[in-house]
Formats: structure tokens, sequence, C-alpha cells
């Protein structure tokens, strides 16, 4: 659940990879902001952080980034949305995606980087290779739409946060 991934996300444990799936805008956008803070001060996001679409940039491009080494900082945060190729869909891109180095990138991940692959959809296709390796290497984070129960859970958090005790 993607409220107690948010609370397992801390300065001491950033993962080299991230996997966050799910239709929720929000709470990916949160989680991200999230990994970013902790991975990079102020100064360092100017020079260290990337965002990518994989709609207009193929993987190979993002992989190669995510590779360099940091500028005038100690990490590299390197975020790519739209992973489509994570679907059953068929691809309408107009960018093809060399999924095999992708695969060796995640498998052996440089010390010095942080990826982070957006996928905003409802289903991951469980077949393929690629996903199935990245939900058990990367750290994987759902982030779908919220039940009652999540619901009552975030404001919870986020009012304990302010010392606001809520009831019921």
């Amino acid at each position: 659940m993607a409220v107690d991934s948010l609370k397992s996300i801390t300065k001491n444990n950033i993962a080299p990879v991230y996997l966050i799936h799910g239709v929720n805008a929000f709470m990916s956008k949160k989680i991200r902001d999230k990994i970013v803070d902790y991975t990079l001060n102020e100064e360092d996001k100017e020079f260290n952080l990337s965002l990518y679409d994989l709609e207009e940039t193929s993987i190979d491009q993002v992989l190669e980034d995510a590779e360099t080494l940091p500028f005038l900082g100690d990490k590299r945060v390197v975020v790519a949305k739209n992973a489509a190729f994570l679907t059953a869909e068929k691809s309408k891109d107009k960018v093809e995606h060399d999924l095999a180095k992708l695969q060796q990138y995640v498998e052996q991940p440089p010390s010095f980087s942080t990826l982070i692959l957006l996928a905003p959809y409802e289903k991951l296709d469980e077949r393929k290779k690629i996903t199935k390796l990245l939900k058990k290497q990367a750290a994987y984070i759902e982030a779908n739409e919220f039940g009652e129960k999540e619901m009552k859970q975030w404001i919870h958090n986020l009012l304990s946060k302010d010392g606001v005790n809520m009831d019921g």
C-alpha cells in the first residue's frame, strides 16, 4: 500500500531502482518527491536531477544519464515517467526501448544513482520478463486509488505529523 511505502522511505534506505505503479497521480508524485528530497539537497537538484518522458525519450538515453557520475555531488536521481513498455497495451510510441539494457541496469545499478520508473497505468503485464524483474529487484510501490481504510490512514498520518489526534 502506498501509505505504508511512503513511511518506509527514509534517508538511510533509498533503493537504487524504484518502480512506482498506479493511477493515483498525487501519491506517485508524493513518493517521487520524497525519494528525491531524501537523496539530493536543493543545490544538487539543479545538476543531478533529470526528468524524462519515455513517450519521447528512449530508455537507453535515460540509462545513459543514470550511469553518468553526479556533477558536484554524491548522488544522481533520474525519473522516467510513462513506462508503457511494462503494460500489455500495443505501443504507439515513436521511441524504441532497449529492454535488455534496462534489465542489465536493474541487475547491477550503479551505487551513485537512483532510477525512478513511473508507470501510471491500471495494470502491468505480469508476463513480461522486465516487469517480473522490476517487481522482484526494484523497490516496487503501488500508487492506486485509496479505499476508505487507506484514506483514513493517510489523513491520520498527516494529522499526527502536526500533533493532531483524530478519533473515529
